[in-house]
């Protein structure tokens, strides 16, 4: 799609959504939305007891209002954006869930939330679902792809608004200028930090959910007739200007051809995607040479600054002991030495709390090599044992990346795991997963009634 000089960028996509049907996107961008519906409600019914939910549940009961959507978790009916809200609080969670890591975004943590509760509020059909998974995740890579400074903002909560508020009003039917105006008035409240990651606190679980709140409203206002500024990227108090430094031009580029969902990165392990790379290194080590963590006296980490101010603080377990341990480093290398796995086990409070594990954790030192700008690989690594001998590895990929792609059965795996994490039987979980993997056969309300059956037998 060419950017005429008299359209926003909000307006050329705004009008590519409204355009797109089903069988405008490529089998492998279709692939993609499957695979996001999979992943995301996996890790959204594990997140079940984590630490923060029964709060947001709480809340979300006491707003039970339409009965228009489904809290997926333990099968509450409730409004579409309250729905919305608390789904997107449990994809986040465990920090199990996927990311586009060339934008650095959570994508499937805001787009698969909205597209579920307005497909429920509307009966949408599955083909409607797919493709406003496609839809969305492409639209907030795209948007978060434009700006690369890494200055500090949450991209997930920075763009989220504005595409959960595209994406809810194409579902919904709206025209183009409808969803021009929704993405406008999405911008008026964009924001979100690293901040609450970097103090460790359950704030980082809801920044994406805060996001889709905001931008299922907006959709609804602009629906109503509100409208919004149009240029909230390229204005002169847009978000290039006012927050960080981007570039639009690429917003376009074989825009309807390439989707970017297909190069979202699934996770192994429910821990920051910065240490990714660190850990399976060291499974790889500890599993090749037959060490335990007895035999290390210490292990340097070489990453670069931007791994550095998400996981190299030293792992001081608080109030928040899952989060300090999914942001720490230091932890993550620990437990995978202790244990030989990193699983939704080994991240619960009593565990992270062994004194064991601790002990190993401060044998972890990290390091910042100036000379690496990037933000998940490379990771230099090195172990020293008691005997003398040390192994030295440099990371330069990490399982689940665009180049090293999980394949379906370990996508299904990872499921079968969340569902169990969940307390939800085998049968009943792949029931469901057969309902995702048949989708477009189907419609919301077959959907919501697998999903139903494994949310309240765990609740």
């Amino acid at each position: 799609m060419v950017h005429r000089r008299d359209m926003s960028y909000s307006e050329v996509l705004a009008q590519h959504l409204a355009e797109t049907k089903f069988a405008d996107v490529p089998r492998s961008g279709i692939l993609a939305a499957k695979r996001s519906l999979i992943d995301t409600l996996g890790v959204a019914l594990a997140a079940r007891g984590a630490p923060g939910m029964d709060g947001i549940l709480q809340c979300c009961e006491a707003a039970n209002d339409k009965g228009a959507a489904t809290i997926w978790s333990n099968g509450l009916r409730t409004s579409a954006t309250t729905a919305a809200f608390a789904n997107g609080a449990h994809v986040a969670a465990l920090d199990f869930d996927s990311l586009h890591t060339s934008s650095s975004v959570h994508a499937d943590m805001i787009v698969v939330p909205v597209v579920l509760a307005i497909a429920e509020r509307l009966n949408l059909t599955g083909e409607s679902i797919l493709l406003g998974v496609a839809l969305g995740n492409d639209l907030i890579c795209r948007l978060a792809g434009c700006t690369r400074e890494n200055g500090g903002w949450f991209y997930s909560s920075l763009y989220g608004g504005m595409a959960a508020a595209a994406i809810a009003a194409t579902l919904s039917g709206a025209t183009d200028r409808t969803i021009a105006n929704a993405i406008g008035l999405a911008f008026t409240n964009a924001g979100g930090t690293q901040q609450p990651a970097s103090e460790r606190t359950t704030a980082k679980r809801i920044q994406g959910a805060l996001a889709t709140l905001v931008g299922m409203t907006c959709a609804d206002l602009a629906i109503a007739g509100l409208d919004g500024p149009k240029r909230v990227l390229e204005g002169s108090f847009g978000l290039f200007n006012m927050y960080e430094r981007g570039d639009a031009s690429q917003l376009d580029a074989n825009l309807g051809i390439l989707f970017e969902g297909e190069n979202i990165s699934y996770k192994l392990f429910p821990i920051c995607q910065c240490s990714h790379a660190a850990v399976e290194t060291v499974l790889r080590l500890r599993q090749r040479y037959r060490f335990t963590a007895r035999e290390v006296t210490s292990i340097r980490v070489r990453v670069s600054a931007y791994m550095n101010r998400l996981v190299g603080s030293a792992f001081q377990p608080g109030a928040a002991a899952q989060i300090d341990a999914q942001f720490s480093l230091q932890y993550c290398i620990a437990q995978a030495l202790f244990s030989g796995r990193l699983g939704i086990a080994e991240i619960q409070p009593s565990v992270v709390c062994d004194p064991k594990v601790l002990a190993i954790a401060t044998k972890v030192r990290v390091e910042v090599d100036s000379g690496n700008s990037a933000k998940y690989v490379p990771i230099e690594l090195t172990v020293h044992l008691a005997d003398g001998r040390v192994f030295q590895e440099t990371a330069t990929d990490f399982s689940g990346s665009p180049t090293q792609p999980l394949d379906d059965e370990q996508i299904d795996g990872k499921f079968h795991l969340c569902l169990a994490t969940a307390g939800a039987p085998r049968r009943l979980a792949q029931v469901l997963l057969d309902c995702l993997r048949h989708v477009e056969d189907g419609d919301a309300a077959t959907l919501t009634s697998c999903v139903q059956a494994c949310g309240r037998v765990a609740t």
